[in-house]
């Protein structure tokens, strides 16, 4: 990504066009910068939390750094509620329970204020309701992030993985009510466990 790109919508060939035009439409404003890129279907094997999402949306630092201070909180707000209308696309009116533990209809990316890249990764089966809520808490997140003179929640979060570079992974806990740091160590040594059961 080009350092002057604030927001990019990435997504599977073959999910209906009208849900990424309305996106895009909607957080269109002179002088955003975005981009919007069309990807192959393809089969992965790996852990679910690392998959390729059907949608992912990038919020770069440029965009909180440069484009928010000059646009103003409004454009934040407008943010928030289309990626919101793109969840109620995806997820239909009903919580539909899938075998996976994390969805992989929609995520989203971001970078902290040192460009460590971040992905946002969301619970399966909950209500439209919920979803809000998750997107709610992380767009506070982020702000608090990027407008906090102190340290605050998602600093620390990211200070506790010890290895520099690479994705940083965040799930939302439905049973903490909070963002939660995702420990690729962990997860990997649980999902060999599982394998090797079968």
């Amino acid at each position: 990504m080009t350092q002057n790109i604030h927001i990019s919508i990435s997504y599977l060939d073959g999910i209906p066009l009208d849900f990424v035009d309305e996106f895009v439409s909607n957080v269109t404003e002179k002088n955003l910068v975005l981009q919007n890129e069309c990807r192959p279907s393809s089969v992965y094997a790996t852990i679910e939390w690392m998959l390729p999402s059907v949608i992912a949306i990038f919020i770069s630092k440029y965009y909180f750094e440069s484009f928010l201070k000059e646009a103003g909180k409004d454009h934040y707000y407008l943010l928030k509620d289309s990626i919101s209308a793109l969840f109620k696309k995806l997820f239909g009116s009903e919580s539909e329970l899938r075998p996976q533990k994390c969805s992989l209809l929609i995520s989203i990316h971001s970078q902290s204020k040192e460009g460590r890249h971040l992905k946002f990764v969301f619970p399966e089966g909950v209500s439209q309701d919920e979803y809000g809520k998750m997107l709610e808490s992380l767009f506070d997140l982020l702000i608090q992030h990027y407008e906090s003179e102190h340290e605050e929640e998602l600093t620390r979060l990211i200070d506790r993985v010890s290895i520099s570079g690479g994705t940083i992974y965040i799930e939302y806990s439905t049973g903490k009510k909070k963002w939660t740091l995702i420990d690729p160590a962990s997860e990997a040594k649980k999902k060999a466990t599982k394998d090797g059961k079968r």
